[in-house]
């Protein structure tokens, strides 16, 4: 398609764009005082120009395209450990990284050997393009200048999504790269993954295939997949895993699970297995709506996915009874014991139950609402509206089955409650591992712990009967997910500090 003609046909989203833009320049002045804040703006600014004159839908090409042209900043303009928990996350892929795969103890005291000065450039305020040369005594020195740092919270879970950035990291040390380098490779390598393994989710739906894109195109997913995190292989093999099994579920015209799959359903239950409590197993049991279906390889595939479970538990059992001090004697802050919490619990069965649903029904259309950020957006007031684009969408969507009655009864309710379940479990391990004993309200819980199930969420909402005579809605949609976001990317630039 000529470039006239790709104008042509886009000219209201470029219009729009470019009132965006326009509304940057007048009202946001003060990222064009600096060229560190200007330059990335203005290669925002390109580059979402580039991809809207591209964007054709919600295909997987689509995802990579936005992902490749606007997501990847996300690696430089995140500050480092901004994330609640990436400082932790750098902690424990540094060590991996360095073929070790447990905490060390001194003196016995647990801990892990890091790059000097990890408390001053371990911190949200400690790294960003607009101040690193503040720190560049700290961030241009060698990594392999490591000293003890005590961090008694060890977590009790099999470290495989950290191989990606653990990987990246590798590299920069193999290469003798500085601080800053190693840190630059690990959320490179980390979203590189999330890109490949959220792309083939996105090519294997047969169905939903524009659910998949629009969870992965979220500024919150595409942001955690960026830094350093066990996020981006969850959220990824989460996708990956719901697109593959949902095609046995569904289609009548699959008589057999094919090897590939089956490798696929088993590495990804692995990977969503690995953190912790087994929080996101209700997940795995979707593809037991295949059951009826007398797919051949399917008794195999039950057996592989209970074998995986039972290694992880065993794993996790073992990671608790050698690193108690994770769970217990108030390691993590005053006041928190596991043993203690226990012991409230059962002998405060109706007042536990009753303030944890109370937490729950409160927080539960926030942690909805509030999937697309993770930061801050340029324009607040932009970004209210945009955040109910992907449950609109998915309503809207015209790649779904046709379902019967009896079969969108019972996978409702199965996507409803599982994302029920996954959302108590994070609260109740949070209370018992995170929360001093007999506190009022669960402490730690964080939003990012529910964009594994938005996929069971939008799959939910896309069930609802529609009719949208709007022409061009997947394109439109597409551009919506664009604006968004760069108004993230806008808005993390803008309160860099």
């Amino acid at each position: 398609m000529r470039l006239k003609q790709r104008i042509q046909d886009r000219k209201w989203l470029l219009a729009a764009l470019a009132l965006f833009w326009i509304l940057v320049c007048a009202v946001k002045r003060q990222l064009f005082m600096s060229a560190v804040t200007a330059v990335p703006v203005i290669l925002f600014c390109c580059c979402s120009f580039l991809v809207t004159l591209f964007l054709r839908g919600m295909s997987e090409k689509d995802f990579l395209l936005i992902a490749c042209f606007l997501g990847v900043f996300f690696i430089v303009i995140a500050p480092f450990a901004c994330i609640i928990d990436e400082r932790y996350h750098f902690a424990r892929s540094f060590l991996l990284s360095g073929g070790s795969f447990f905490h060390q103890s001194v003196n016995g005291t647990t801990g892990f050997l890091l790059p000097d000065g990890f408390d001053i450039y371990a911190h949200p305020a400690g790294w960003n393009p607009s101040n690193v040369s503040e720190l560049r005594d700290i961030w241009f020195s060698s990594a392999e200048n490591l000293a003890f740092v005590p961090y008694t919270r060890s977590a009790s879970y099999l470290p495989l999504d950290y191989v990606f950035s653990a990987l990246g990291m590798a590299f920069a040390r193999l290469l003798r790269l500085p601080l800053v380098f190693v840190v630059l490779f690990g959320r490179l390598f980390n979203y590189a993954a999330y890109v490949a393994v959220s792309y083939f989710a996105i090519r294997k739906a047969r169905y939903y295939k524009s659910l998949f894109f629009l969870v992965a195109v979220l500024p919150s997913c595409l942001y955690a997949g960026a830094v350093i995190s066990i996020d981006a292989c969850l959220l990824s093999f989460c996708l990956l895993y719901v697109s593959t099994a949902l095609n046995y579920c569904l289609d009548d015209d699959l008589f057999e699970i094919t090897p590939g799959d089956m490798a696929v359903l088993l590495v990804s239950a692995t990977f969503i297995l690995s953190t912790k409590y087994f929080g996101y197993f209700p997940m795995l049991l979707l593809i037991l709506f295949a059951a009826g279906k007398r797919l051949k390889r399917y008794r195999q595939t039950l057996i592989g996915l209970g074998a995986v479970t039972a290694v992880m538990a065993v794993w996790q059992i073992y990671m608790v009874r050698i690193a108690p001090g994770s769970i217990d004697e108030g390691a993590v802050f005053e006041g928190v014991s596991l043993a203690g919490q226990l012991e409230w619990i059962f002998a405060h069965k109706g007042k536990f139950l009753q303030q944890l649903g109370h937490q729950m029904i409160l927080e539960a259309p926030q942690q909805i609402y509030a999937y697309s950020y993770s930061e801050e957006p340029a324009f607040a007031a932009l970004s209210l509206p945009l955040r109910f684009v992907p449950f609109l969408a998915a309503a809207w969507s015209e790649d779904k089955y046709p379902m019967e009655l009896k079969q969108r009864r019972g996978l409702n309710f199965y996507w409803i409650l599982s994302a029920f379940v996954m959302m108590a479990i994070c609260y109740i391990g949070l209370y018992l591992a995170w929360t001093p004993v007999g506190a009022p309200a669960v402490e730690g819980m964080q939003f990012r712990y529910a964009t594994p199930y938005m996929i069971f969420i939008l799959l939910a909402v896309s069930t609802i009967q529609t009719v949208n005579t709007v022409r061009d809605r997947e394109r439109i949609t597409a551009f919506l997910m664009v604006l968004q976001l760069v108004n993230m990317l806008t808005g993390t630039v803008l309160h860099w500090g």
